[in-house]
């Protein structure tokens, strides 16, 4: 994920803290956020992230498809994370430039600030 301005350049944002459903703690960064990576369940298909951001608190849901590939029966099996959708959100704008979701694969989700 990446935090964008109007105009389509990578900004910083500070956030205080990161909740994400299914996680029983919070995320809390050392720094203000530009690009970033959050833990997804591969045993679920949804997700809410909510940011909290000084005295604001802005929400993302995101669902996904799991596919599960074997690679050999000694290795055992893959999960990939395909198909990210945007279900709501309280940010202004938000979009999916990539729906498969992969480590080294870029930014997924940008956040438009304003």
């Amino acid at each position: 994920m990446g935090f964008y301005n109007t105009s389509g350049t990578l900004v910083t944002v500070a956030v205080d803290s990161i909740a994400i459903s299914g996680l029983n703690a919070y995320l809390i960064p050392e720094t203000g956020l530009q690009t970033f990576q959050l833990p997804l369940n591969p045993q679920a298909t949804e997700v809410l992230i909510t940011f909290y951001m000084g005295t604001q608190m802005h929400t993302l849901a995101l669902t996904y498809q799991v596919e599960t590939q074997v690679v050999s029966k000694d290795c055992g099996a893959l999960a990939y994370l395909n198909d990210l959708q945007l279900t709501t959100t309280t940010f202004a704008q938000v979009t999916i430039s990539n729906p498969r979701l992969t480590t080294n694969g870029g930014i997924n989700v940008k956040i438009r600030m304003e």
